[in-house]
């Protein structure tokens, strides 16, 4: 879980630890629940300059990682220190993209048996989105050497063709701009039109 952001324009509450919308669950401890629940373990969490507000709002159990070289690294710099403690393959989320359902999920994982796959992502019916990304133990290595200026996007990108796998779905649910009351709002209206059609 990728959460090392500064997460200015939330305000004083860190965007990880605002409310989902409809729940009582901060958003950071809703994907924590939601990784348990698809079977994904351990759950390591990286965190950044706003660390100490992070691990208040999560009262769950997860593995706490700090990168105090975000904000001069950029965010390539937390996917490494993820790509470092992964021993298999490991799934790399934002803490602001909402998780898929399971069955998605399940889908990246048979995706990644395919010997030539390195990496499977999930993506809407135009091709965009791409999180969350579940990337093979030899691609975590690539990672791991990879230099200070590289971008998972990039890196992703310059993979042969059957190697990186994307899966279009029409229930991508990604919530990228919640960093003030309206777009707070738009998110809740959005939760309840999915609610309705579920």
């Amino acid at each position: 879980m990728l959460a090392a952001g500064r997460s200015q324009r939330s305000g004083r509450v860190h965007k990880s630890c605002r409310r989902v919308p409809g729940s009582r669950w901060t958003w950071l401890e809703d994907q924590v629940r939601r990784l348990h629940w698809a079977g994904f373990a351990p759950i390591r969490v990286i965190a950044g300059q706003r660390s100490r507000r992070l691990w208040r709002c999560c009262r769950l159990r997860v593995h706490r990682r700090v990168n105090f070289q975000a904000a001069r690294l950029g965010p390539f710099s937390s996917v490494r220190l993820a790509a470092d403690t992964a021993a298999t393959a490991v799934l790399l989320v934002q803490s602001d993209t909402q998780l898929p359902a399971n069955t998605e999920l399940r889908r990246l994982r048979r995706a990644l048996h395919i010997s030539s796959v390195m990496a499977a992502r999930l993506v809407d019916q135009h091709g965009h989105g791409g999180h969350p990304v579940l990337i093979a133990k030899v691609l975590a290595q690539q990672i791991r050497a990879a230099g200070e200026g590289e971008r998972l996007d990039k890196l992703l990108q310059s993979l042969p063709g059957a190697a990186l796998a994307n899966l279009p779905t029409r229930r991508f649910r990604s919530f990228p701009r919640l960093n003030d009351a309206q777009g707070w709002n738009k998110a809740r209206a959005q939760l309840r039109v999915w609610a309705r059609r579920s």
